[in-house]
């Protein structure tokens, strides 16, 4: 049975849950999958990132954040540089406080990657990486900074 989002925005929070998924309007249904979504792809970048033994540190996506309001997703830090990656799915923006945050670390010297799927922030990731290999090879691995710089 499918409802009209009018119908269902006028029924009791109970009765709409005993519909299941019927029960949700066509927004929160919308914001229930891009939710899923960006799990998995935080769980891809996560996978990958083990892989390849970075550090890093992720804010859960499965309840409200302990960390400052507006922190990124991820942190990722390799060779003295830190590399702050938002991850956002589909049309979804940064909220006030993500791009408050953005603005703050940015004015810092700081770059802020917004990437739109796991595959966007891990092809940033290798660029650095393998920047930071040549320069490494050339300088006799004396330095290991890493070239995030957008």
């Amino acid at each position: 049975m499918l409802l009209l989002d009018n119908i269902l925005r006028c029924m009791s929070p109970s009765d709409r849950t005993n519909l299941g998924k019927a029960g949700l309007t066509a927004e929160e249904a919308c914001a229930k999958a891009s939710a899923r979504a960006e799990r998995q792809e935080h769980n891809i970048l996560i996978s990958w990132l083990q892989l390849h033994d970075l550090w890093f540190w992720h804010a859960r996506t499965d309840r409200r954040t302990g960390s400052t309001l507006g922190t990124p997703d991820f942190l990722v830090i390799e060779g003295g540089r830190c590399l702050p990656i938002e991850l956002k799915v589909g049309f979804n923006k940064l909220s006030a406080e993500q791009g408050r945050v953005k603005e703050h670390l940015e004015r810092r010297g700081t770059v802020v990657l917004i990437a739109y799927s796991a595959a966007e922030a891990i092809a940033v990731l290798k660029d650095g990486l393998s920047k930071n290999r040549a320069r490494r090879l050339k300088e006799g691995f004396k330095e290991s900074r890493l070239d995030w710089s957008g």
